[in-house]
């Protein structure tokens, strides 16, 4: 229901509730085994294989064929990428790495929930051997040894994941040491002896209530602003613990409490049989139904979406995981071995040769392949830190010859974007530059803005770093190039013009001349993907390419805010003719057969050119 939009904004616990029933169902089997001398990880990775394989490599083979179709060669490319990682269960690494302000949008990553099942299989590659290992120790009380174990290794991995919430957020989120308590909390309650459950119907009823509630809850109150997992992840988590803990059935207590017993409804648990498939499939349905949208899905097509995942895993689940699982296909352990290992090394070689052939761009015409190549433009993009200001260490803009630079660039991924058109104009004039940016990072002395890919120390290290650059270099003009609207639509206690006011008042007490690009005119749809649908499929962009008539270019304070900057001495820089067409009442977005701009709002190479051309005149004091 997260995934489709369908008014659960925080249902992405739902990964967490999963990790702490994982774990408890798969430590009580082991501990089962290794009890009654039966565990051996031969075939506990023969049901494990069994389990996960079959639907799994269904699933990315169907995917992988359906992108021959949909997908643009750079996403085409990174599908097979996934494919490559997957297949050693190392996608949550993957997707780790590739996060980032140029990352793209997550709902278009075909392969993208994979990352769950590569931290559980990470998990379990680990955990049978300390459990073995334990119980080939001579001790009387392994259930007390293994307890303090898992409680040593929970409290461990929930610390880290505190601390990686803050401070590594991608980290925190992918990756297995930051969720391994949530699995390690699963097991606790498999090696808590029966005795130690609550007793009594009214305690079991109310500990089943209060743990259904540390689930559901979370499901409404958070959002994709909540910073998770750390503290956030304990209440959907330990209520899923507390759940089963008394829901047990023991001598004391034979009959389940109410909310367990409804949970044994028959379309409950129908649900919860197809719920692997359900995972593997629901994500590239609505993946691939995002992927050519130039609007948002309406309700009735969501709904669609929602009743083909269920279609499609059910299918999955009667003819592929319960033959596999039945030994219907697997007559023996050998054979299950080698159809994992056989159809992994399949789909390794065909992630290989789609990446490595650049997503096989000939599937598509040249004009196709044009607009899809300007997605991976990334010429002028450096990201910078504090300390690569503070060590001078900046890329260099215009006439590398000279000693000092005279021209400071300075902003976010939109300056990086019109880096190249600075660039030109400088070497016309045969004057030096540097360029200071930072992705989503706006250029003020003062202020932060929330967003998931920067953290206010570094933001505030940063813009301190290349005011004092300004100082030590004594730069004559400063220009501020920034995505302005993403910082008046963000939250924060200072608004982005006034923060803007305060700037240009310290870059003048340095006695810098300060400039300040207005935002370039952009469309509200991805600009090289749009392009390629008209070519593709004859969709009409002229009507998504209008304009409002009260477009400024300078976050929120309008046309006022305009003119006290320029009567603070601001000099002006409007991009806006730049992208208009002939009659001036819309927007260009493509010249001469080349997109204008990367994505929605980040110009291309060629956009840059067309900045440059367009931006002479007004820049004419300067150069």
């Amino acid at each position: 229901m997260f995934h489709a939009g369908l008014g659960v904004p925080g249902g992405f616990v739902g990964v967490d509730v999963f990790y702490v029933i994982s774990g408890y169902l798969i430590t009580s089997l082991i501990l089962k085994e290794l009890e009654n001398k039966e565990f051996s990880l031969s075939g506990f990775w023969e049901r494990r294989i069994k389990r996960i394989v079959p639907a799994m490599v269904v699933m990315i083979f169907t995917t992988l064929v359906v992108g021959w179709f949909l997908l643009l060669p750079d996403d085409y490319a990174r599908l097979g990428k996934s494919v490559i990682w997957q297949v050693f269960f190392a996608a949550n690494v993957n997707f780790w790495m590739g996060t980032g302000y140029f990352a793209g949008p997550s709902n278009e990553i075909p392969l993208l929930h994979t990352w769950s099942l590569a931290v559980e299989e990470q998990y379990y590659l680990l955990v049978p051997l300390l459990l073995m290992a334990l119980y080939k120790i001579d001790l009387s009380h392994h259930r007390r040894v293994i307890l303090v174990f898992f409680l040593l290794g929970m409290v461990l991995s929930l610390m880290l994941s505190v601390y990686a919430v803050r401070n590594h957020p991608s980290a925190a989120f992918y990756l297995l040491p930051s969720r391994a308590w949530e699995l390690v909390l699963g097991g606790i309650i498999a090696v808590l002896p029966s005795t130690v459950s609550p007793s009594g119907s009214f305690a079991r009823n109310l500990y089943t209530v209060a743990g259904m509630a540390g689930v559901v809850i979370p499901c409404w109150l958070y959002t994709k602003e909540t910073p998770f997992p750390g503290m956030a992840a304990i209440f959907p988590c330990v209520g899923t613990a507390v759940f089963i803990w008394a829901s047990r059935l023991t001598d004391s207590a034979p009959k389940l409490p109410v909310l367990a017993y409804l949970i044994t409804l028959r379309p409950i648990v129908f649900v919860g049989l197809i719920s692997y498939s359900l995972y593997l499939w629901h994500w590239p349905v609505l993946v691939y139904s995002n992927y050519w949208l130039l609007d948002d899905r309406s309700l009735e097509y969501t709904l669609l979406l929602v009743g083909l995942s269920f279609f499609l895993s059910i299918l999955s689940w009667k003819y592929i995981e319960k033959p596999f699982r039945k030994k219907t296909y697997f007559a023996n352990r050998r054979v299950v071995y080698a159809y994992g290992g056989g159809s992994s090394l399949i789909l390794l070689i065909m992630g290989l040769l789609i990446a490595g052939n650049q997503g096989i761009a000939t599937r598509f015409s040249p004009a196709v392949i044009a607009d899809a190549e300007a997605k991976s433009d990334r010429i002028g993009v450096h990201e910078l830190k504090a300390v690569d200001v503070e060590n001078d260490r900046l890329p260099v803009l215009g006439n590398t010859k000279l000693s000092q630079p005279s021209v400071l660039l300075w902003g976010d991924s939109h300056a990086m974007a019109s880096a190249l058109a600075f660039d030109e104009l400088l070497k016309e004039k045969g004057l030096k530059g540097v360029q200071a940016t930072a992705s989503a990072t706006a250029p003020v002395v003062q202020g932060y803005w929330e967003n998931d890919f920067t953290n206010r120390q570094e933001v505030k290290a940063f813009n301190s770093a290349v005011i004092a650059y300004v100082k030590r270099h004594k730069i004559q003009n400063v220009i501020l190039v920034a995505y302005w609207e993403y910082y008046s639509a963000s939250r924060s206690a200072t608004t982005i013009n006034d923060a803007l006011v305060n700037t240009v008042k310290k870059l003048r007490e340095l006695g810098a001349q300060p400039w300040i690009m207005l935002q370039v005119p952009h469309p509200e749809f991805d600009v090289p993907k749009g392009l390629a649908m008209s070519h593709l499929f004859g969709v009409d962009l002229n009507s998504r390419l209008t304009l409002s008539s009260d477009w400024i270019g300078l976050g929120d304070g309008g046309l006022a805010t305009l003119n006290s900057m320029r009567g603070a001495g601001v000099k002006i820089i409007n991009p806006l003719p730049c992208f208009l067409n002939e009659s001036t009442s819309a927007l260009t977005v493509e010249l001469n057969g080349e997109p204008l701009f990367r994505d929605e709002h980040h110009l291309s190479s060629s956009g840059a050119k067309v900045l440059a051309s367009c931006i002479r005149s007004q820049m004419s004091e300067l150069l």
